[in-house]
């Protein structure tokens, strides 16, 4: 628990490198998105999109990636 009190916030980049996005697109496709969501989203929030986004993404790995999942708001970084 102390080491995640006083670690700090992560870099964007680092949230979603601890999902394993092994596609690079997808991978700097999520990192677009949370870069233009930061600013105005707090961070424990920012967390859970890195979360939802990579977990969708990664559970389907050799198929086509399901932009349907996405929010509205990352679809419109394609």
């Amino acid at each position: 628990m102390r080491a995640f009190i006083y670690d700090g916030q992560r870099s964007v980049e680092e949230l979603v490198d601890s999902y394993n996005v092994k596609h690079a697109g997808i991978r700097q496709l999520l990192i677009d998105y949370l870069v233009r969501c930061k600013s105005d989203t707090a961070y424990v929030t920012l967390q859970g999109l890195a979360r939802q986004l990579a977990g969708i993404l990664v559970r389907h790995r050799g198929a086509q990636p399901p932009m349907a999942h996405l929010p509205a708001r990352a679809r419109l970084l394609l």
